[in-house]
């Protein structure tokens, strides 16, 4: 007559799996939190990025309308549904040569 072996590890097995399951689960939701927090910060660079831009390319507007005999004007531009807004702040005496300098500042 055939031995019936009794299982008594059962138990501990489903412990396991249990166990294996959330440890599993917790690394997939670390992985993910990784990856939002990731894009999170490559958006705000790519935010920076248009910005440094955009004050690059003002710095050269204000310089023209400033050689031109007129005075740089603050303005908004609008990139991929972000609003840049630029302001020019003057400051006499602060160029070379005691020429009047201008800062160039971009908010986003």
């Amino acid at each position: 007559m055939p031995r019936v072996k009794i299982v008594r590890d059962r138990g501990m097995i489903l412990l396991t799996v249990i166990a294996a399951i959330m440890i599993m689960s917790i690394l997939v939701l670390g992985i993910l939190s990784r990856n939002v927090s990731r894009a999170m910060v490559s958006e705000d660079e790519f935010k920076r990025s248009q910005a440094a831009l955009l004050a690059k390319g003002a710095a050269w507007r204000g310089y023209a309308a400033y050689a031109g005999g007129g005075a740089p004007v603050d303005f908004s531009y609008k990139v991929d549904g972000v609003t840049y807004t630029v302001n020019y702040t003057q400051t006499p005496g602060a160029g070379p040569d005691g020429t009047t300098g201008f800062t160039v500042n971009v908010g986003y």
